[in-house]
């Protein structure tokens, strides 16, 4: 009996500690969920960059050559400054920033996947 329940608990353990790293592994991925695996190589962080802490990235609008982003609580689009930074380059997920001695990316610190709406009887 006392050899069961050890080997129960060693189980529970390794369990808890196998999930805990998988989750440590998952946590911040900021995966988009629309993305296909094609885009995201298309859009993938190209180079080192410093991760910028102190300014707020709430919100990307993307659309190639028109995309928008919420740094800040202001809408920027490429080009323009915030912070003494250039906006560099707004991707789906991260905005690339230019101080013109260092590049910083700012990632979404949430991204929540839109709701597939169905159609009720009565829409039909």
């Amino acid at each position: 009996m006392i050899m069961k329940l050890s080997s129960f608990f060693f189980l529970l353990v390794f369990l808890f500690f196998f999930c805990l790293e998988a989750t440590a592994q998952n946590k911040g991925s900021g995966l988009n969920p629309f993305l296909t695996q094609k885009e995201r190589e298309i859009f993938k962080d190209e180079g080192d960059y410093t991760e910028l802490v102190g300014l707020e990235l709430t919100a990307i609008f993307y659309y190639p050559g028109n995309s928008k982003a919420i740094i800040e609580g202001r809408v920027v689009k490429e080009g323009e400054v915030i912070a003494g930074k250039k906006v560099f380059k707004i991707m789906p997920e991260a905005v690339i920033l230019d101080d013109s001695y260092h590049k910083f990316i700012l990632r979404l610190s949430k991204i929540i996947p839109l709701k597939k709406e169905t159609k009720s009887k009565k829409d039909e």
